[in-house]
């Protein structure tokens, strides 16, 4: 394997920098090394499971966190959420930190909610890219093709009736009673509360629950339901999409710097058509940003670990991302144990626009595969033989990419373990539950209970909407953010608003700690957190 490069820069902590792990030293010995993130785009971690992918993303991700910058990581099983969890619990951080949980079936649970349907902060003339991202996120979860037409005509119906109603209740000062995805199946199946709502839908979509939809044959409609009843079937993801008003807001938590950990719990249909969803809502939220001038988009990152569960349900979205977000700061870091198993699409917008590939062990046609992309210059069995947390990697440096060179993973202890705060979990969580107004699930579930009987009486109290609504001059519903309110900083990688440089845990200062024990000054106790400024965190 060719030697690192040298003009490879050693991470202590740099903002600009992300940290990729140990390298040879020239002269002997090691040095933590980091790519400057103005060259990274998109990057893609390869190998067998258990030997250290998600180990290095979560390094990569605690150090974006610590300073400053905007962070998803989609993490199945919620294993990485619990390993990162201690090392996010300060103050500082404490009112940036998002966690969706959706692994437990507990009923006492606490979870943010996220409505696709509500109006809530939108415009009417939204509503089309609202249905159209809606229904391609089930209909590539479920894998409809051209057979599925009727049932995905049905769908695209439901939504957005469903939508408009949303739209009509926000504006009326009600966002409290907007529609959920669960509302579908009530839609579908329910004649009575269909005909209750009907006439305060535009005339087109009268025409087609009135003279069109008895037409369909009567197997469309389960197929529609169908997806409606597997989501039901999880308490935890029913809560989720089951509240009216929505607190999870992906393109805010772009625009303010949030660390979002999502946990689905990585098995069966239910998680399809989540990730599903989530992935086409990062994507709709990336490309929404073309409302923001390019110099006050902030960087943010989104790792997805289990690419490959998650690029069967998003069917394409994952090679848009690579091909499109690119210019409004949205890089992609995804882990797989085999790139052969991604979808065709996916694997060649991952390739194509990299700016780190790197590989652990491997099979020999998985290594081969690798080995093509940097002609030769590493052979498939050096690739096969690596040890766990060893990797061969590519960057892109300067003008262009580097040649291959080996790598020792660094681990969340070993760089962090001065920033380890388990004391501090507890009030971590009650900070989480205020950031995204989180309620237990069986409050939720009640509500949604009683969802349709309050909704149909409320519609019912307002004016019929009349036709021919100017939609492009319609204003936002209650509660959208003023202009220059909740935007970005200029220069789209400035620390959170109200945090100064100086707060920064992680610094470009030289003589960074990064690891190993940290002198304590007299009369202070080690196991206390210090934030630079107490009044701006709850955690104090």
């Amino acid at each position: 394997v060719p030697p690192p490069p040298a003009a490879l820069p050693t991470w202590t902590g740099q903002r600009d920098l992300l940290p990729l792990g140990w390298v040879a030293r020239a002269g002997g010995g090691e040095r933590l090394a980091g790519v400057p993130l103005k060259y990274l785009l998109f990057a893609l971690f390869l190998g067998k499971s258990g030997y250290g992918k998600t180990e290095m993303s979560l390094v990569q991700a605690i150090a974006l966190a610590h300073n400053g910058f905007g962070v998803l990581f989609l993490d199945p099983h919620g294993v990485g959420w619990v390993r990162a969890r201690p090392y996010l619990a300060h103050q500082v951080l404490a009112d940036r930190i998002w966690e969706i949980d959706l692994t437990s079936p507990d009923l006492d649970k606490m979870v943010g909610s996220w409505n696709p349907l509500s109006m809530e902060g939108r415009r009417e003339a939204d509503i089309p890219d609202i249905v159209q991202y809606i229904v391609t996120g089930f209909a590539a979860a479920v894998g409809w093709n051209d057979a599925s037409a009727r049932a995905k005509t049905i769908l695209t119906r439901a939504v957005e009736s469903l939508v408009h109603l949303s739209w009509q209740v926000c504006q009326a000062g009600r966002p409290d009673l907007a529609p959920t995805v669960f509302q579908i199946r009530t839609i579908l199946t329910d004649k009575v509360w269909l005909a209750k709502v009907l006439e305060y839908l535009p005339k087109d979509i009268q025409d087609f629950w009135e003279k069109t939809f008895p037409g369909y044959s009567k197997e469309a409609v389960p197929i529609v339901i169908g997806i409606i009843e597997r989501l039901s079937s999880s308490n935890a993801v029913k809560a989720f999409l089951g509240s009216s008003r929505s607190t999870y807001d992906i393109r805010r938590a772009m625009d303010t710097g949030k660390v979002v950990f999502v946990c689905p719990a990585g098995t069966g249909d239910v998680d399809r058509i989540i990730s599903s969803l989530l992935i086409y809502d990062l994507f709709r939220a990336g490309l929404s940003r073309r409302d923001t001038h390019p110099d006050k988009r902030r960087d943010f990152f989104a790792f997805i670990d289990e690419l490959t569960s998650v690029d069967g349900a998003s069917k394409g979205t994952l090679a848009q991302i690579t091909e499109q977000l690119r210019k409004y700061h949205v890089k992609l870091l995804a882990m797989t144990q085999m790139a052969q198993r991604l979808s065709p699409t996916t694997r060649q917008g991952l390739l194509q626009n990299l700016s780190i590939l790197s590989t652990t062990a491997s099979d020999v046609d998985e290594a081969a595969l690798v080995t093509r992309r940097w002609g030769k210059k590493v052979s498939p069995d050096t690739i096969t033989q690596l040890n766990r947390f060893n990797y061969v990697m590519s960057v892109t440096v300067g003008e262009g990419q580097t040649n291959p060179f080996r790598v020792r993973g660094a681990s969340v202890e070993d760089l962090y373990a001065d920033y380890y705060r388990p004391q501090n979990e507890e009030r971590l969580g009650r900070a989480i539950d205020e950031n995204l107004g989180r309620r237990p699930v069986h409050a939720i579930l009640t509500d949604l209970r009683h969802l349709d009987t309050k909704l149909s009486r409320f519609i019912a109290t307002l004016d019929k909407p009349s036709d021919g609504t100017d939609s492009a001059h319609s204003a936002p519903g209650p509660g959208a953010p003023s202009p220059g309110n909740s935007g970005p900083r200029a220069g789209g990688t400035d620390a959170p608003a109200g945090q100064s440089e100086t707060q920064l845990r992680v610094h470009d200062k030289e003589g960074t700690v990064i690891g190993g024990d940290q002198p304590v000054a007299a009369g202070e106790d080690p196991s206390d957190v210090h934030p630079s400024n107490p009044h701006e965190s709850r955690m104090g």
